[in-house]
């Protein structure tokens, strides 16, 4: 049976309308959710299809957008509204006169570099996430008007291959954004073509559940995934390596570093993420649940409902 797979990069889930966020417009990907599986909680990095799964399925790769001055004035309005008036052109001083680093710059012109210089340093990464989100937005319409579609077999899924690369540089530690599949937030919508059910799911799913279900509806059609659904079962993702872990629940990420991985006695450092207050996980909360910290680091579990009181911070402001 024929499966369109379409791929987005540099996108979180958190940028889109049917993931909740309200202040960037997503028609596209809003219309195609209210017809689809939505899963709540895909989380992957940099990942591709596998060979054999890719030899029956039509792959769509959506791009990473470059950022025209329109997408990000429409979102640099919607994030900061009649501040965004402060920052409208290229003359005089910019409120936060921090320049971007090269490495942040990435793609667009110098018009659109100094655009984002402009504006409050604290939202930067929000409004070029946002300008991303608008600019796929407008290439997966395009792409669903492009493509013919059989109602009576086809299956198209929406999923993120790899996170948002809008975030200011240093904002988060090399080893957060390195720790990979539990940590970013990515879409996964499954539609089968022909049918106009809206279904949430909130199990955690991982690329390897998504490489499953595409083997599945290669051999067993749109009925497939019902029967994936009902196979899920995690209640956890978790990433181990030689310098970091991450263990990821619906409502927390946890993420260690080890400085020494060859020093028994090294200094093991934490950070605590937590959902749905903190959307976009920048806000560590570690020193607020001493109890949770010391928790994991004797038995290694992170408990997906916390019994742990929540202490004032220590951070200073």
């Amino acid at each position: 049976m024929p499966i369109v797979f379409i791929q987005t990069s540099e996108l979180s889930a958190c940028a889109l309308g049917c993931y909740g966020e309200q202040r960037t417009a997503t028609p596209s990907f809003d219309a195609l959710a209210a017809q689809s599986l939505v899963c709540n909680h895909f989380y992957a990095t940099a990942w591709e299809i596998g060979q054999s799964s890719a030899d029956q399925v039509i792959v769509i790769n959506l791009g990473i957008p470059e950022l025209d001055r329109e997408s990000l004035q429409t979102a640099a309005e919607s994030w900061l509204g009649e501040v965004a008036d402060q920052c409208p052109g290229l003359e005089g001083s910019p409120p936060h006169p921090q320049p971007l680093s090269p490495e942040y710059r990435g793609e667009g012109s110098s018009e659109e570099q100094q655009f984002v210089e402009q504006l409050p340093v604290e939202f930067r990464h929000l409004i070029v996430a946002a300008a991303r989100a608008i600019a796929l937005d407008d290439a997966l319409a395009s792409t669903l008007d492009e493509i013919e579609l059989d109602p009576d077999s086809d299956v198209v899924i929406v999923a993120g291959v790899s996170g948002d690369a809008g975030r200011v540089p240093d904002e988060r530690p090399d080893w957060l954004a390195a720790v990979s599949e539990p940590v970013v937030h990515l879409p996964l919508l499954i539609h089968i073509v022909g049918q106009e059910q809206h279904v949430r799911i909130d199990e955690l799913v991982g690329v390897d559940d998504l490489q499953r279900l595409i083997e599945m509806l290669k051999n067993e059609g749109p009925a497939a995934v019902e029967a994936w659904r009902d196979s899920l079962v995690h209640n956890e993702l978790r990433l181990d390596s030689p310098l970091s872990k991450a263990v990821r629940t619906q409502k927390w990420l946890l993420v260690e570093k080890k400085n020494d991985p060859d020093e028994a006695s090294a200094m093991r450092e934490v950070r605590l993420f937590r959902k749905p207050e903190d959307v976009w996980e920048m806000l560590d909360v570690a020193s607020q649940f001493p109890e949770l910290i010391d928790h994991y680091l004797e038995t290694g579990e992170l408990p997906a409902d916390v019994p742990f009181v929540q202490h004032a911070s220590t951070e200073e402001p």
